[in-house]
């Protein structure tokens, strides 16, 4: 399993840019992460899909939690869940 989370500690509001093509289809996601209050964020995404001459610009905003490091090393414990944490940021 693989989880994939911002740590409250290390959390800053960033933008990110990705872009990709295969077989007809490009995609360019816009991805914009705020701090809301001090415990939770919004990501604001912008998606735009190239296929076949069209173009569709698509959008969504979701918000999210933020928790330390030692909470989400709580939950686990709790659960009986073993955890590895890898830095995959280079």
């Amino acid at each position: 399993m693989l989880i994939v989370t911002h740590l409250k500690e290390k959390f800053q509001g960033n933008n990110f840019v990705y872009t990709g093509a295969a077989k007809g289809l490009h995609v360019t996601l816009f991805e914009n992460n705020y701090l809301k209050t001090k415990n939770r964020y919004e990501a604001a995404i912008v998606f735009i899909i190239r296929k076949k001459g069209e173009t569709v610009i698509q959008h969504d905003i979701y918000k999210a939690g933020l928790s330390t490091g030692e909470v989400w090393k709580k939950l686990f414990t709790e659960l009986h869940l073993e955890a590895e944490e890898i830095n995959m940021n280079r």
